[in-house]
Order: C-alpha cells, then sequence, then structure tokens
C-alpha cells in the first residue's frame, strides 16, 4: 500500500489534521474515551483530482477500501491519492450532517476549508443575491 500524504490546517474544535506520511499499518485516528467510537468526516483527492467526501467509523479501514477499489462506486473507478482532510466527531448523525454540509459545496469553498483558511471560506459562505 502506498503512503497516503495528510494535510490542512486545524481550525475547527473536533478537526483532527496530521501532518505526516502514514505508512502501512500505522494508525492515524486520535485518542478517544474507552468504549466511545469516533467517527470521522474526510475528504479525498482522486486521480483526476476530483475532491471524494466521506464518513466512516475507522479511516484506516475505509482509506485501504478505497484504495482496493472496494470503497464505494466512485473510488472505484476514480482511485484515490492523498488524504486532505478530516475530522472527527462523536456520533455518526453528527457526522453525516458535515458531509452533506460539506458534499453541497463548491471546489472552492472545500478547499478553503481543506486550507483553513478561514476569511476565504467565510467569503464564499456569503449569499449571492
Amino acid at each position: 500500500m502506498r503512503a497516503l500524504l495528510f494535510r490542512g490546517v486545524q481550525n475547527h474544535p473536533e478537526q483532527v489534521v496530521v501532518r505526516k506520511r502514514v505508512r502501512k499499518g500505522e494508525r492515524v485516528e486520535p485518542e478517544c474515551v474507552e468504549g466511545q467510537k469516533m467517527w470521522f468526516v474526510y475528504m479525498l483527492l482522486c486521480k483526476d483530482e476530483a475532491i471524494y467526501t466521506g464518513i466512516t467509523d475507522d479511516i484506516d479501514r475505509r482509506v485501504k477500501e478505497h484504495i482496493q477499489g472496494k470503497g464505494g462506486h466512485f473510488t472505484g473507478y476514480n482511485r484515490p491519492k492523498e488524504i486532505l482532510y478530516k475530522e472527527t466527531f462523536k456520533n455518526r448523525f453528527e457526522a453525516e450532517q458535515r458531509e452533506r454540509q460539506i458534499k453541497g459545496w463548491t471546489r472552492a469553498k472545500k478547499k478553503a476549508l481543506i486550507m483553513g483558511n478561514k476569511s476565504e471560506l467565510i467569503s464564499l459562505s456569503k449569499s449571492r443575491d
């Protein structure tokens, strides 16, 4: 398995961004309270430069599935190159809400989130009336 690059800036209280290369078998999740399952919203950069957004309760397993072509229809034919961003949540409901929110954004707004550019994110969030 190829190493994937994590990048971004921490700007959300529950967001975890790792700035290092992750090797096969290395765990990247934050420590969580014993018995409590953490949920993740993540964004992958795919080979055609598309940004894929998804959720999972096991980021390592899910990324491996995407790389092997078993992670979903879109990433089955458009394999991921790198993980751009991830946030952690205490439950699936919150992660699903955030995933839906991000999926409705433009590419520019997603890039602003990934780069931690708060002013650009706010600017892109303003009404276009």
